[in-house]
């Protein structure tokens, strides 16, 4: 059902998206710095709720447009879509593993990252109110390092979701 509701905001089959993102593709890899093609497969990304590929491609179109600042403000919000979707892979894993404390970190980690992104863009009277919050996050998100660290715990976080590369 989710591959039809996506698939048909743009009118087109899944398939026929995922064929078009793989031409669209192509076509990047002959130059990529042709800036409608670029917004093109920023676009395919966006239509598939590929976050992160979205983002990417939003972002380079905006430097490649010399900033645009329509490009520059769909990038920010293809990055928040990001990292929505990260936070809600990170807690349902947690939930399935509440003592993974690699995952208790990593999520730790991008809530203190969310909190970050949201009071830097409020104005210079609102971002105070929005540091505390930083900072309790970020302080949540050393104590499980520190924590993890004190049980001897190394390693890294690859086995958490990441997003489908090209």
């Amino acid at each position: 059902f989710e591959e039809m509701e996506k698939s048909s905001r743009s009118g087109l089959t899944m398939e026929q998206l995922l064929e078009r993102r793989d031409l669209t593709i192509e076509k990047y890899n002959a130059d990529t710095n042709h800036l409608a093609t670029v917004k093109e497969l920023a676009a395919i990304y966006e239509q598939l709720e590929d976050w992160h590929n979205a983002h990417t491609f939003y972002a380079w179109a905006h430097t490649l447009s010399h900033g645009d600042i329509a490009l520059a403000a769909k990038a920010a919000v293809m990055n928040d879509r990001a990292i929505e979707f990260d936070l809600k892979n990170l807690e349902a894993a947690v939930a399935l593993d509440p003592d993974n404390v690699d995952l208790k970190a990593a999520l730790a980690a991008r809530r203190a990252e969310r909190l970050h992104r949201r009071a830097r863009r409020r104005p210079h009277g609102d971002a105070r109110a929005g540091d505390g919050a930083v900072a309790r996050a970020a302080r949540a998100a050393a104590r499980v390092v520190r924590d993890r660290a004190a049980q001897g715990l190394t390693g890294a976080t690859s086995h958490l979701p990441q997003s489908a590369a090209v």
